[in-house]
């Protein structure tokens, strides 16, 4: 046999898991002694945060925390807020054993009940979903090269790229601040932050990030009459260790925050004007490898009787990596009711929803927008709004489906009291995550010839002269007439 076949191993991902399970949690809360009693509450806020996701066999555990922060008002009709933290763990089963896991996970809460039992206890109940994809790297076999006997391939160049490296980071940057030239602290309603990288650089094996770290504050002074906002803004840096990268390689990085716990502190005079802040983050970061292969999708040979196995292979190629601003301005219906000031505005952006539309790729972000506002009769209500935004991002002409799974954090909120009874907002966020072309292609895996069944050839003319059809292949027309192509 003069027949020489080589194959070639690649990688490409599998989809191992894909679901987003529901946990339930409910809490019995009483207020501590220093907490005003409860007249009215406004708005029981809950987010769940992922602390740590890691596999485990043919599982994968997620461990996280449910914040829950309560705001109400007591009988001098003042703002007041609780918070405390509901721990969860959930446990995700794979179809079977897999190494080189690659978990995407996200939170969203689902529903929320709050009841005040009294003046002084909560009883809060609710759900959340926990969101995963899980990919593994499945090896694949497929004929590169067939040399001998006849035999013509028609060959395909196709990418694929696999996450060659991952990490899950958590650390923590503790700083204080001053709140200036305001009065001194007395409680904190609310306390937020969000990190923006401005310098990521690669070297062999290590990923040294830079950034912002800004923490808004909204607390009240002894007088209680008007919550207070103060915003800090801190330096952050660190050095993640990725085995296998370099200069070269293609990456996308996340910094998310995971809590933040802000306490009064202190000056030298006694008196409460700095805030001390603890604030827990994750860096998560993927360096990819794509790698080009030629596959053989068809086969015959000019001298035997061929016959070869093919099977579906899905392939997944890096396009590109989103790091992009986006600017959400909208004017807001605060309700019939006349309106004397805003007390506070801030906002809570959700999991995008992604689809397709004629080569386009849409994520439309839901920003949540919360308002406290102070009516003429002196009551105080908290106004809810859902506004969205939509990112466009054009995929490559021969790309028709995509996977896309873009984090979302909202980097700064400013807002206008509008007479009669509206709020101008204008929310900045920021959207990141990896652009992955999916295509699939039948590549052969084995290829045999016949060499007990040669093609009979005695009644074949010398030449042919064929004249093609628009739009035939070359391809098609070799291997009808048994040619080389």
């Amino acid at each position: 046999m003069d027949l020489k076949i080589t194959n070639e191993t690649i990688d490409t991902n599998v989809t191992v898991f894909e679901g987003k399970p529901e946990q339930g949690f409910e809490s019995d809360i009483l207020l501590p002694d220093y907490c005003p009693d409860v007249r009215r509450i406004l708005k029981c806020h809950v987010k769940p945060k992922i602390s740590q996701c890691y596999p485990n066999g043919d599982k994968v555990n997620v461990d996280g925390f449910i914040f829950v922060k309560i705001y109400y008002v007591c009988d001098e009709n003042k703002i007041h807020a609780y918070d405390t933290k509901i721990p969860f763990s959930k446990v995700l089963e794979l179809k079977s054993t897999v190494d080189h896991v690659t978990v995407a996970v996200y939170t969203q809460t689902s529903y929320v009940n709050c009841r005040a039992v009294n003046q002084r206890r909560f009883d809060i109940r609710g759900a959340v979903n926990i969101g995963a994809r899980v990919t593994a790297v499945k090896s694949e076999s497929i004929l590169a090269d067939a040399v001998g006997d006849g035999v013509q391939l028609k060959r395909k160049t196709v990418s694929a790229t696999t996450v060659h490296s991952d990490t899950d980071t958590p650390f923590s940057v503790r700083e204080e601040g001053s709140v200036e030239n305001n009065p001194p602290v007395n409680a904190i309603l609310r306390s937020d932050a969000c990190a923006v990288l401005t310098e990521v650089k690669l070297i062999p094996n290590k990923m040294i990030l830079k950034g912002e770290l800004t923490v808004t504050t909204l607390y009240t002074d002894l007088e209680g009459v008007e919550p207070i906002s103060v915003t800090h803004t801190f330096p952050i840096s660190r050095i993640v260790d990725m085995e296998g990268i370099d200069t070269d390689s293609q990456s996308e990085v996340n910094v998310d925050v995971i809590s933040v716990d802000t306490t009064p502190k202190q000056d030298e005079n006694g008196n409460f004007t700095m805030l001390s802040f603890d604030v827990k983050l994750n860096v998560m970061a993927k360096a990819y490898d794509t790698k080009n292969f030629s596959a053989a999708t068809d086969a015959y040979s000019t001298q035997y009787a061929c016959d070869y196995t093919s099977k579906p292979i899905t392939f997944e190629k890096l396009v590109g990596v989103v790091d992009e601003s986006l600017t959400v301005r909208e004017s807001l219906d605060l309700g019939s009711a006349e309106i004397e000031r805003i007390i506070d505005l801030w906002t809570d952006a959700h999991r995008p929803t992604v689809k397709t539309e004629n080569g386009v790729l849409k994520a439309e972000i839901p920003v949540d927008v919360f308002t406290f506002v102070q009516q003429k009769d002196g009551n105080v209500e908290l106004k809810e709004k859902r506004i969205s935004s939509v990112y466009e991002y054009a995929l490559p002409q021969e790309c028709r489906e995509a996977t896309f799974e873009p984090e979302v954090r909202i980097v700064s909120c400013d807002y206008a009291f509008a007479a009669p009874n509206k709020a101008d907002v204008k929310v900045q966020l920021k959207i990141t995550g990896a652009v992955l072309c999916k295509t699939q292609d039948a590549c052969i895996c084995e290829l045999t010839v016949d060499e007990t069944k040669p093609k009979a050839r005695e009644d074949e003319p010398a030449l042919t002269i064929y004249y093609c059809d628009s739009g035939e292949r070359v391809w098609d027309i070799a291997k009808r007439y048994n040619t080389s192509a």
